[in-house]
């Protein structure tokens, strides 16, 4: 492989991993900051993820989508029900960066099982 073929498949290929992910599983904690912004701690990460922002848009996502969609993680995590969060483009979801780097979701679904 040639040097340039090595440099465009280290560049390329983790975009290529990019792309849409459908994150499942329980919410452990729900976090919300004075500034507004909304993180869940969902077990398919292991870590924070910001959902959105109460106080205005956030990467796509309506302050008034926001408010809903805190609501639904709290009924997620006091009933101990699952959710699938859903991005349009992320890497796999246990690596999808942390706390306000992580990319905007598409939508936040609560399961019946």
């Amino acid at each position: 492989m040639s040097v340039l073929a090595l440099m465009v498949a280290v560049v390329v290929g983790p975009a290529q991993a990019a792309g849409t992910q459908w994150c499942a599983g329980k919410v452990l904690h729900v976090l919300t900051y004075a500034d507004g912004s909304v993180h869940l701690f969902g077990e398919w990460r292991g870590d924070y993820t910001q959902m959105c922002n109460l106080a205005g848009d956030w990467k796509g996502v309506p302050a008034l989508t926001c408010k809903a969609w805190l609501s639904t993680a709290q009924v997620a995590l006091v009933t101990g029900r699952n959710v699938i969060v859903q991005y349009a483009d992320a890497p796999a979801c246990n690596a999808i960066p942390a706390y306000g780097v992580a990319p905007g979701p598409a939508y936040l679904m609560l399961r019946s099982d």
